[in-house]
């Protein structure tokens, strides 16, 4: 990876490359998971995205010891076109780490903030 995180797996990312292989606009990525016209554009961007969140756990994981990678967020919905093949690049990197689907969808973000900012005194 020559840049930072976001270009290789966000939200623009997605838009982008599904845009470069199918030539049409989408405002998000729910669009790309529902296009059930586009399959090709779809399974190569998930496969992509899988490959390159892989590749950034698996260098991560050099600098710091972890044991369970949790998603949450939209991304969340769509764990079954990357799931799979991010557990097995994940296995075949050697790289031991539970792959865990939040419950909470797009709620996680904000209920953990909510309960960080609970633990804490305000004086």
């Amino acid at each position: 990876m020559d840049s930072i995180c976001e270009d290789y797996f966000s939200s623009r990312w997605f838009i982008e490359r599904y845009f470069q292989l199918s030539g049409r606009k989408v405002p998000n990525v729910k669009e790309i998971v529902e296009d059930i016209s586009n399959v090709h554009a779809q399974n190569t961007i998930f496969d992509e995205f899988s490959e390159n969140l892989s590749n950034f756990l698996t260098g991560l994981s050099n600098k710091d010891d972890y044991n369970a990678i949790i998603f949450g967020g939209n991304i969340s919905q769509a764990y079954e076109l990357f799931l799979p093949r991010l557990k097995k690049n994940l296995e075949q990197a050697l790289l031991k780490v539970d792959l865990i689907v939040s419950e909470l969808g797009e709620n996680a973000a904000l209920i953990g903030a909510a309960s960080f900012v609970k633990s804490f005194k305000i004086h």
